[in-house]
């Protein structure tokens, strides 16, 4: 066993290498005959799906994907790991840049287990199998559990600092802590309020800050000013075309490919901060605005654009769906519960004005925001998505563990209806775990739902 736990991180940089390698090439006989030994021992655990990657329409986005998560694998975790760096697991509701700044090795969670299940022909089943053998049930989240079980396999780093806000699931609470048990972490919790109103987020503010004077005092360093102002300034700039990337997308048809929102979710987690992440978003807005220009988007031509917002989860599982959805279907992901982040950049004129941008932007966090205490949020939150970004349809893909957003479904399906005029499908999933719901299952849910709508739609225009 690799005592250093770099072994998942070792495969994922090989396998983005390979991507890479298949991305720059025009020749699949040239792409195979340019691989080591070491990379061909690895091709044949890949997804099939990810070939899909090598469409026109993907290819742009998808080389900055690649290269994002290489560089992230190859040169901040497994070189961090040779040189001794500290490692801290954090929470997907808030982005590394303050870990960047302290020159840490920041893994998320929820980022670790979901990069299993979308890259590996068997996901992160094992990861989760090992942990359920130990007792943790099997209707907790498969974004925890892949990694617990992978932590007991060994095949990845034990972190030396968890920080883990403590809002939306109680159940992510119990899983970080037994991370800090089996793993001897210093475990920082960031107290979480109830309610989104102002004197909520000075509550949380000071919170962050606190996360962020006991980090100082774990790591022995302090936060260097210039070192933050330019992991955020980095960071800012890469939200500026996000943010302009959101603008274009209110247009039809949509002018930027569905893979690349689910992609931006993760770069979040990864490559926030770092020039790599600005470069991501900027071939997402230059494509983007080309189509708008264009007037084009990115279904077949000939097609009826069917616009869906998906108010729970994606499927993280097979990230071929969301071209299958555009191609087959003629339907383009618009948004869902992880992937629209609407906080504008962060002051970077003192330490304490970057904390509390930091502290802004986690607090209104895909899922952390709607997660807080009431419905409403969440409710009002996509009743207005639906109506600005003009989505015809929404679907619920119920990740089985999401107890909390279960429990408001129909209030939020009932909502869209009465407000937005559109029908919601729903049905549960996994969204690591293709073994709970197939997704064979679920593209014929999606396909006789879409279907319905198409029809509806075109009977309303006539």
């Amino acid at each position: 066993m690799d005592e250093s736990g770099a072994e998942f991180a070792r495969n994922m940089a090989l396998a983005y290498k390979i991507q890479e390698k298949f991305l720059e090439s025009t020749n699949l006989e040239k792409a195979l005959g340019s691989l080591s030994e070491e990379e061909k021992g690895i091709l044949g655990m890949l997804q099939i799906g990810l070939a899909n990657f090598t469409k026109p329409k993907h290819r742009e986005i998808a080389k900055q994907w690649v290269k994002c998560n290489y560089h992230y694998w190859n040169n901040v975790v497994l070189k961090g790991l040779e040189e001794g760096k500290k490692v801290v697991y954090f929470f997907f509701t808030h982005s590394p840049e303050i870990y960047y700044a302290l020159d840490l090795i920041p893994i998320c969670v929820e980022f670790q287990s979901v990069a299993a299940a979308l890259t590996w022909m068997n996901g992160g089943e094992q990861g989760i199998d090992r942990i359920e053998a130990e007792g943790f049930p099997s209707h907790l989240c498969s974004t925890q559990k892949v990694t617990m079980g992978y932590l007991i396999l060994g095949k990845v780093p034990k972190p030396d600092i968890i920080v883990k806000p403590v809002g939306a699931c109680d159940a992510s609470n119990m899983a970080y802590q037994w991370i800090a048990e089996r793993t001897d972490a210093k475990f920082i919790p960031i107290d979480v309020p109830y309610s989104m109103d102002s004197r909520s987020f000075e509550y949380y503010a000071k919170e962050f800050k606190k996360m962020a004077e006991k980090l100082e005092k774990v790591t022995g360093q302090k936060l260097d000013k210039e070192k933050l102002t330019q992991v955020v300034e980095c960071s800012n700039e890469a939200y500026e075309y996000f943010l302009e990337v959101l603008e274009l997308r209110k247009a039809v048809p949509c002018p930027d490919p569905s893979f690349s929102h689910i992609a931006a979710a993760g770069i979040m987690l990864i490559s926030i901060g770092r020039p790599e992440g600005i470069s991501f978003f900027k071939v997402c807005r230059d494509l983007a605005k080309r189509n708008v220009d264009k007037g084009i988007g990115v279904i077949p031509e000939g097609m009826e654009e069917i616009r869906t917002l998906w108010t729970n989860v994606p499927i993280l599982f097979d990230f071929s769906f969301y071209g299958w959805l555009e191609e087959e279907l003629g339907a383009v992901h618009l948004f869902d519960a992880l992937d629209w982040f609407f906080t504008q950049p962060i002051d970077t004129s003192s330490t304490d004005s970057i904390i509390r941008g930091l502290a802004e932007r986690s607090f209104n966090w895909p899922m952390h925001r709607q997660g807080l205490g009431y419905a409403d949020t969440w409710i009002d939150d996509f009743v207005w998505l639906a109506k600005e970004y003009k989505a015809d349809c929404a679907i619920f893909g119920g990740h089985m563990a999401c107890k909390h957003s279960w429990a408001l479904n129909k209030l939020l399906s009932d909502a869209l209806k009465k407000e937005a005029g559109i029908p919601t499908l729903r049905f549960d999933m996994d969204i690591a775990d293709k073994r709970f719901t197939s997704i064979a299952d679920i593209k014929a849910k999606v396909t006789d739902f879409i279907k319905n709508v198409r029809e509806s739609k075109r009977r309303s225009h006539k």
